[in-house]
């Protein structure tokens, strides 16, 4: 994630800087002239790691809160590997910059903040002294009804949302059948995983490229939170990465199609795990059971029914 990567260099900077800090302080302390200013870097910096880390855990909270309505807004949970929209781009980018430049503010406030403290408190000061005169406590005691009221709310639609992944995440057999339309607005393809072990694919606008076939359930590689299907004799229909050649683009072949549960409880597939084009169920279509263990009794008995097995 690139967010940790630069906080993780931003704290080695910092660390480094530190120990520049503490060498300074060391050769000052044998000067007896210098001890004060010495001690002075020493309390300072020790200070100041407790100030910037407690002013960020202060500042996460709401930081995470932002992001969480921002991503569930424009739906960047529920399927979308990549955004299109310009409006949505630049909105997200101001979010980020914003969450950044929060983060930023509060550990170089928190830096003063405690090295002041340190030694204020070194000459005898009292830690409710030193809050009592510190304007951003003075705000933050100001409104604090309002402050713990975003956060319960926050912290409530967050778990809510946490729990609803959980109980979502599981996913069958029965599960998967049905149509499947792609996300992408410039990829107007439509999969249909039917219950008696065939599929139809179809791009709009393109009444000759039709598709049928038989399709193969893998139960190897399947798990609890996915489910996996090979479609035989399957062409995509259109590029499933920048430069694909175009005689790939018409070869039928085996397809291996992964589906899963976003974030939302919507089952969608991909056509590459780390990203590109993703088709969902459209929720209409979607059947979802009462007990799973029912549906997928009708759908193994549909598919027996239709190949004359019973």
């Amino acid at each position: 994630m690139p967010g940790a990567v630069l906080y993780f260099l931003a704290l080695c900077v910092y660390v480094a800087l530190a120990l520049v800090l503490l060498s300074i302080a060391a050769l000052l302390g044998v000067v007896p002239r210098w001890r004060s200013r010495a001690g002075w870097l020493t309390l300072g910096v020790m200070g100041s790691f407790l100030g910037v880390f407690s002013f960020q855990v202060m500042v996460f909270p709401f930081a995470l809160i932002i992001l969480f309505a921002v991503g569930f807004s424009f739906e960047l949970f529920v399927g979308q590997t990549h955004l299109t929209n310009p409006l949505q781009i630049w909105f997200l980018i101001g979010t980020i910059l914003l969450i950044f430049a929060a983060f930023a503010g509060a550990s170089l406030y928190g830096f003063v903040f405690g090295w002041s403290a340190a030694n204020t408190l070194w000459r005898g000061a009292t830690f409710r002294t030193i809050l009592a005169g510190d304007p951003v406590f003075h705000r933050l005691v100001k409104y604090q009804a309002p402050l713990l009221l975003v956060l319960l709310l926050g912290g409530l639609a967050i778990g809510a949302q946490a729990l609803r992944v959980w109980l979502n995440s599981g996913i069958t057999l029965a599960d998967v059948i049905g149509t499947y339309s792609a996300r992408d607005p410039s990829v107007r393809a439509k999969l249909d995983v039917k219950a008696d072990g065939t599929w139809d694919y179809r791009i709009d606008r393109q009444p000759e490229f039709h598709q049928t076939g038989k399709w193969t359930f893998e139960p190897q590689v399947t798990t609890s939170s996915s489910v996996v299907i090979t479609l035989e004799q399957f062409t995509l229909g259109f590029p499933s990465y920048p430069g694909e050649p175009q005689a790939r683009l018409q070869m039928p072949g085996s397809f291996l199609i992964y589906f899963h549960r976003n974030y939302a409880g919507v089952t969608q597939w991909c056509v590459h795990p780390d990203g590109g084009v993703c088709f969902q169920r459209p929720p209409e279509s979607a059947y979802v059971p009462w007990h799973r263990g029912e549906a997928l009794g009708a759908a193994a008995i549909g598919t027996l029914t239709a190949r004359g097995c019973l």
